[in-house]
């Protein structure tokens, strides 16, 4: 009982990690921001949200269109982000692909435990530590 105890507690500081990071990063990207673009942002995301999704630009600079609602999630990198994500979520439920490592800590550690679901994701795409991608 001590040992899932302190795996909870490390769970959700890395959890709390995670969101108090966030808002600044949010932050910087918006003062780097120019007013133009603000206005184009805000009239594009406008404009999607009458369709039913969202417009981002992701970390390699290219503008992805999005569904609003977001059902099937796949976490390409290891640890910690699918115990993070489902600790976010407080569900795995939309997790439906994550890597060969992550699944060995769900099944061996507590978040199996919690979110058994975990337990049926998808590690097929990834292929001698590779990703495999279809375009």
């Amino acid at each position: 009982m001590r040992k899932t105890k302190r795996n909870l507690t490390a769970a959700v500081l890395v959890f709390a990690a995670t969101l108090s990071a966030t808002p600044v990063f949010a932050a910087k990207e918006k003062e780097e921001s120019t007013s133009k673009a603000n206005t184009e942002s805000i009239s594009k995301e406008a404009s999607a949200k009458d369709n039913g999704e969202r417009t981002i630009i992701d970390h390699a600079g290219n503008e992805v269109t999005l569904p609003e609602e977001i059902n099937r999630i796949v976490v390409t990198d290891t640890l910690p982000l699918p115990s993070v994500l489902s600790l976010y979520l407080d569900s795995a439920e939309k997790l439906v692909g994550i890597s060969p490592v992550s699944m060995s800590a769900a099944k061996a550690g507590l978040l199996g435990e919690l979110y058994p679901e975990i337990l049926d994701a998808d590690t097929s795409f990834f292929e001698n530590s590779l990703i495999l991608r279809a375009y």
